[in-house]
């Protein structure tokens, strides 16, 4: 088995939470009761206390819905978490194509809980998208983790 190791920004992370929620905010339809829908669904510096609570919750429930694959996992303080996971491919397979996928998809993770949690709190109507979302991301990270290729014969020249 092969490992692989995954880099997760939070930096990263929050600057697409903030521009996701913004443009929901900008986006959303206002009613009579709630003039200034943007202020209250943009998630600003302000919030980040919050986010980061919601960074904990995400990186504890990837933890555990990708349990049978991780081998090692650091939560450094320096806002950044590492997944060293085994896969059942070769890691030189594809020039590592495979990694950049399962980084970009577990990006995507770590963003639609974390709005999902955000929306929790300030608009309740969204938060089954999101979290669905953010099922459907590991349900691929794991589909791509299990997938091993039947070996191939080489071909030789004689």
């Amino acid at each position: 088995m092969a490992e692989i190791i995954l880099n997760i920004k939070k930096k990263d992370v929050y600057n697409e939470v903030a521009k996701i929620s913004s443009y929901v905010g900008a986006k959303s339809e206002k009613n009579n009761e709630d003039t200034d829908m943007y202020a209250r669904v943009f998630a600003t510096d302000s919030d980040r206390e919050m986010l980061d609570r919601f960074w904990e919750d995400c990186c504890g429930k990837v933890a555990e819905e990708l349990q049978r694959f991780i081998v090692d996992i650091a939560n450094a303080d320096t806002g950044e978490v590492s997944l060293t996971v085994e896969s059942l491919y070769n890691k030189s397979e594809k020039g590592g194509l495979r990694a950049k996928v399962l980084q970009k998809d577990l990006f995507s993770c770590f963003v639609n809980f974390i709005l999902y949690k955000w929306f929790e709190l300030t608009e309740r109507e969204r938060t089954e998208y999101y979290f669905t979302i953010y099922k459907d991301f590991v349900k691929g990270v794991k589909r791509k983790l299990s997938v091993k290729y039947a070996p191939v014969k080489r071909e030789y020249d004689y």
